[in-house]
């Protein structure tokens, strides 16, 4: 079987907490406490059809604590996920396992508080599906290797030489000193990683790595 999602775990806890209150007596409550959830939207969430959205998953133990007149004994995170739940889809790619997240919960987010006698709690309490993503479709350096065909150390010396620093934090710098222009972040990061290379084999040539046409240069046996 499927594991739940956490809004769908979420929901189900809602539906529970809620008890023989009406939705829209609960929806109406909500909303004067600042949440803007509408019956429909409540029902929704309940079913596991709606996503919470972050904002609104930092106020919701307070919001409802509100609604359901509980002010004198409030609502925790813990108490938004069911005590006896196993698998939990937290991404595409991530499964929580074995009931760990209300013991995250309860421990504040850290797992070898809430599992202190496990010897690698990530493998031990989450299960992950493999990908087939290569290094460098993250790593700059690896991309700028590619792109101008020499190894990668001699990347990561050229980079060093010229900013005193990797590509990435490079390109992160001049990102963020172009953000008041009109184009988007996606944008900038191609157009600023294009100048980039271009100053990369102008510093490889310098250093003997590359000729002055581009190509590299060939180790004298």
């Amino acid at each position: 079987m499927t594991p739940l999602t956490v809004d769908e775990a979420v929901g189900q806890r809602l539906k529970v907490l809620r008890g023989d209150l009406s939705h829209e007596m609960v929806a109406v409550r909500l909303r004067q406490a600042g949440l803007k959830w509408t019956r429909s939207q409540l029902a929704q969430i309940e079913a596991g059809r709606r996503s919470i959205q972050l904002g609104e998953w930092l106020v919701l133990p307070m919001a409802l604590s509100y609604a359901f007149g509980r002010e004198d004994t409030p609502l925790t995170y813990h108490d938004l996920i069911p005590e006896d739940l196993g698998a939990v889809t937290i991404t595409e790619r991530l499964t929580a396992l074995h009931g760990i997240l209300p013991f995250l919960l309860k421990a504040h987010g850290q797992i070898r508080q809430a599992k202190p006698h496990s010897t690698d709690p990530y493998c031990d309490y989450f299960r992950r599906v493999p990908t087939n993503e290569k290094a460098y479709q993250e790593d700059v350096s690896w991309n700028a290797a590619r792109k101008l065909k020499v190894g990668r150390d001699s990347v990561i010396e050229a980079a060093q030489r010229l900013w005193g620093s990797s590509i990435s934090a490079e390109r992160d710098r001049r990102v963020g000193a172009l953000q008041h222009t009109s184009r988007t972040i996606q944008a900038l990061r191609v157009h600023v990683s294009r100048t980039l290379f271009q100053e990369l084999k102008a510093q490889l040539i310098t250093m003997g790595v590359l000729k002055k046409g581009g190509h590299k240069r060939q180790k004298r046996k």
